[in-house]
């Protein structure tokens, strides 16, 4: 499927391969790098998927297995693309909470968003792995991200930031990844990819293109770019309800490995989003999460 595909081509395909489903309104909700997204009637949700097809094969598998075994809504497929990659689901009600919005919420609201977050998250860390053991799940490994940021550290051009990297690996090295802790992660459970209503509650989770088995320490991330504030909520939160325990200082390490890694593999390119984003979060950290992991 290419990028450049019309709104009404993907019409098209959806009429041609369900003819029953009359179709009255179709809106573009989102063109990204791995998927275009339709909303189909104000009714269904349509994602087709642009180049990376084995995500997209990965997420609906995973969707189909996940089927009923959460007490969270998420997309349940009920259209699946005959002569195209794509599927559909019924669109599952709410808007998306922004970081703004969350910001000047009161404490118990907070708290209270934070605590459904983290009962879905204990939820999906706890299905067994071998549910998806025919599902071509690569586990998430951190080491090819600490290697690049080891071999382009002395690139970076930030003496602050460059510090910071230092810092990481060492720390890396000291703590390293529980690769014995391994379970199913989102992996990119950040304000876009949850729903609420009017009264905070989470209608849903959607987004699971990034789906994949690893340390459930990895889960935090997205929530931690976003908002610092809520992840500390969500992993106190979580502690106080699951056996499983999350530990703070291995979140904020994640974050910055991640952060870094995005950095690095941009020096090549510092006008781009992407590394623009990466040094601004981690300027706004340094003076909390740095202090921190260092105590």
């Amino acid at each position: 499927m290419k990028k450049n595909v019309s709104k009404e081509e993907l019409t098209a395909i959806i009429m041609e391969d369900f003819p029953d489903l009359i179709i009255k309104k179709v809106d573009n909700i989102e063109t990204g790098t791995e998927n275009i997204v339709l909303s189909v009637n104000d009714e269904f949700i349509f994602r087709f998927s642009i180049d990376i097809k084995d995500n997209f094969i990965k997420e609906e598998k995973v969707l189909n297995v996940l089927k009923g075994k959460l007490s969270f809504k998420i997309p349940e497929i009920i259209f699946e693309g005959k002569s195209h990659l794509y599927f559909g689901y019924k669109k599952i009600q709410g808007k998306i909470l922004t970081a703004d919005e969350y910001s000047i919420l009161s404490i118990t609201t907070k708290d209270y968003i934070a605590s459904q977050l983290s009962s879905f998250l204990i939820e999906i860390h706890n299905q067994p792995v071998s549910y998806f053991s025919f599902i071509d799940l690569e586990p998430a490994n951190k080491d090819l991200l600490i290697g690049e940021i080891e071999n382009k550290k002395n690139q970076i051009p930030f003496d602050d930031i460059r510090k910071h990297a230092y810092f990481v690996l060492d720390w890396y090295k000291k703590i390293k990844e529980d690769k014995t802790n391994q379970s199913l992660i989102h992996w990119d459970l950040n304000f876009n990819n949850f729903l609420v209503d009017e009264n905070y509650n989470i209608t849903g989770i959607i987004d699971f293109s990034t789906v994949t088995i690893g340390d459930p320490h990895l889960d935090f991330h997205s929530e931690y770019r976003d908002s610092m504030d809520l992840v500390i909520r969500v992993v106190e939160q979580y502690n106080l309800k699951s056996k499983k325990q999350i530990n703070l200082k291995r979140v904020m390490l994640y974050s910055w490995i991640n952060e870094l890694y995005d950095l690095c593999v941009n020096l090549d390119n510092q006008d781009s989003v992407n590394f623009k984003n990466a040094v601004q979060r981690m300027r706004s950290w340094e003076k909390i999460s740095y202090l921190d992991i260092t105590s």
